[in-house]
């Protein structure tokens, strides 16, 4: 790698982070692909929050959601391949648990 950092201090959820972000980095590296980058427009009583990444940084930012879901319904893909399925199964999962919830979550592919 060409450019190496020097990290002081930093809590174990960063380092964590920072090392995932570093395998990942190397990984695209070698098999020359840069994952595609994906933005997901999420309103919530109509506020609108912009989720700005790549398919494996969605999966771990929206993963808690998911899994309610799922404990909720079987159906739900925890681990879906495509952007198109994981915005389906996350609109599903917010369903799910929001339940007879009046302001519902809603969640867009931009």
């Amino acid at each position: 790698m060409k450019n190496i950092w020097v990290l002081k201090q930093l809590t174990m959820a960063q380092n964590f982070e920072f090392w995932a972000f570093i395998v990942i980095l190397y990984y695209n590296q070698k098999t020359n692909k840069m994952a595609k980058e994906h933005t997901i427009k999420k309103t919530r009583k109509g506020r609108e929050t912009l989720v700005t990444g790549d398919l494996e940084r969605m999966k771990s930012y929206f993963g808690y959601t998911l899994e309610c879901g799922a404990s909720w319904n079987r159906k739900i893909n925890q681990n879906p391949k495509t952007i198109k399925s994981f915005v389906k199964n996350l609109q599903m999962s917010y369903e799910e648990t929001e339940g007879a919830c009046y302001e519902r979550t809603s969640i867009e592919l931009i």
